[in-house]
């Protein structure tokens, strides 16, 4: 073939191509084709040149990438007709495994890339929804009793670690393998567990926030990296020396310049929301202007928590009257940060809804489904109850007359619920994104309600009207706290009027007075704001 120097780049690469690909046309295989590009030739302006030095002139972008780069993966580029590297589905920097020629390559440079890719996630969500009714398979009951059916055949037992052969074979080999029964036990684990929070240790001690506030009182070489062993550290500020757990690369907190009364709920919560940020501080007074102390503080999102124990924030105990945790949002949002207040028996008894709600605030859902790959339909009353009572904070409204859902390959993965034009619910799966959600189902809603205005209650525990203000909605009135009773520790949920069968009544008390002689205490919310959308 002849190349004429007149010619462009792209026409010389087309000209080239169709060469080699006739050269291979009829090599069937992967393997005749390595051998054909490896040692045949090809005349060029009547010179005699290896095909392999060709094909290594063409793909030389390839070169700046990577060192090692097989013949076979650079004559994929030619075959296809492909003239950059090929990347990263994902993360779009690195170059994925080549697998061979045929097959050319992986969509995902690493584990980590095709996990957090967003659209194969949104893909398992949607295949697990159609095909098990939920996001997780081993949620499902069917699956659940088929597993248990399985473990029953082979083993003789609901799950493989009851069976005491297969506990002794696990034993046997670990002690083949490792030389103790458990790999935990083995000098191999306890040195790479070792090595592990020697790193951390060093990050901590170099770190800025430590050198500038904190002292080691011991050497690395004394570090044991034993879990749950403390050292002793000094404050630079107060002199203070104290002992601290290490591990996992914590930074301390001098108990002198920090004291701290942390719950047993705030502690999880704060362990939960570790795994997503990094930076969360902890009973700080920094927020506002004032001494208030909250519970955690994500500044770079920023988001305060509270976690109320229904004993330590109730009205007669410490006196948190009707205003003291409204007044605590107030002052979050004069400096423009949002507070959530979780009430004690919300994390008890809803703590996948709490859950939900903070990583939904702070951005990091796994999973999203866009609202245009979902069917709008009204939704039955019992599909409500099940679907509300699984993934609102609040659950179902026995007020609620008219709901509509986004489904999803025919499974409900949100909805909004209507007394009239009141909305009174509205909520998304547990762990799930629903894209356009809310606009998709207000605007349905509308036309099926022919109502002139939508109205809504925002609870200020969780929010403050931002997306409805975002939706045209206007604020009409500010609606004041509202209580709940206590008993022993425990919320009760009903009015007065549904306790007195209940209560020995004297007639001169007040209400708020016969539940104290009853052994009432209350504990007060944030209060409410109204928010209509005028639709004349």
């Amino acid at each position: 073939m002849k190349l004429d120097n007149s010619l462009s780049k792209n026409e010389k690469w087309d000209l080239l191509r169709n060469e080699l690909v006739s050269i291979t046309k009829n090599y069937q295989t992967s393997q005749s084709i390595n051998s054909k590009i490896s040692h045949a030739s090809m005349y060029i302006n009547k010179k005699k040149i290896k095909i392999k030095n060709v094909i290594l002139i063409m793909t030389s972008f390839l070169d700046s990438h990577s060192n090692n780069i097989s013949l076979s993966e650079r004559f994929y580029y030619i075959q296809n007709n492909i003239k950059s590297v090929v990347l990263c589905k994902n993360c779009q920097k690195k170059k994925p495994v080549f697998q061979s020629l045929t097959t050319g390559y992986r969509e995902f440079c690493s584990a980590k890339c095709s996990n957090s890719f967003d659209e194969k996630k949104s893909k398992a969500v949607n295949t697990n929804l159609k095909k098990y009714g939920h996001i997780n398979p081993m949620r499902n009951k069917n699956i659940k009793e088929k597993l248990k059916k399985t473990n029953l055949e082979r083993f003789g037992v609901t799950a493989p670690a009851k069976n005491h052969k297969i506990m002794e074979k696990i034993k046997n080999t670990n002690l083949k393998k490792y030389g103790t029964e458990q790999y935990f036990q083995s000098d191999r684990h306890k040195e790479k567990r070792k090595q592990v929070l020697l790193t951390n240790f060093d990050k901590l001690i170099n770190s800025e926030k430590f050198k500038d506030k904190y002292m080691p009182l011991f050497t690395k070489n004394e570090y044991k990296g034993v879990v749950g062993h403390k050292y002793w550290i000094q404050c630079l500020t107060c002199q203070t020396k104290f002992k601290f757990d290490l591990n996992k690369g914590r930074y301390p907190k001098c108990p002198t310049c920090f004291p701290s009364s942390r719950s047993k709920g705030e502690h999880e919560i704060f362990e939960f929301l570790i795994n997503y940020i990094d930076h969360i501080q902890i009973n700080t007074r920094e927020i506002t202007d004032s001494n208030s102390e909250f519970d955690l503080f994500l500044p770079n999102h920023k988001l305060a928590i509270e976690y109320n124990g229904l004993f330590w924030h109730s009205e007669l105990y410490l006196k948190r009257n009707q205003n003291y945790h409204i007044n605590k949002s107030l002052k979050c949002f004069k400096k423009k940060i949002k507070l959530i207040h979780i009430f004690e028996d919300e994390w008890q008894n809803k703590q996948d809804i709490v859950k939900d709600l903070l990583i939904r605030n702070i951005n990091k859902l796994p999973y999203s489904i866009n609202s245009k790959d979902c069917e709008i339909k009204k939704v039955n009353n019992n599909e409500s109850i099940e679907f509300l009572n699984t993934h609102h904070i609040k659950g179902f409204d026995n007020s609620i007359k008219d709901s509509f859902g986004l489904y999803c390959d025919n499974y409900l993965t949100s909805i909004m619920s209507f007394d009239g034009h009141n909305l009174l619910r509205y909520c998304e799966y547990t762990g799930v994104k629903i894209v356009n959600s809310f606009e998709t189902l207000l605007n349905y809603a509308i036309q099926k309600l022919k109502t002139s205005k939508i109205a809504v209650n925002i609870d200020l525990r969780f929010e403050n009207g931002k997306n409805y203000k975002k939706h045209g909605f206007e604020y009409v009135e500010y609606i004041e706290p509202q209580y709940y009773y206590l008993k022993h520790g425990t919320i009760c949920r009903y009015s007065f009027e549904e306790l007195k069968e209940s209560l020995i009544i004297e007639n001169k008390l007040t209400e708020w007075e016969n539940l104290q002689e009853n052994g009432y205490d209350r504990i007060w919310d944030c209060g409410y704001v109204l928010y209509e959308l005028n639709l004349k």
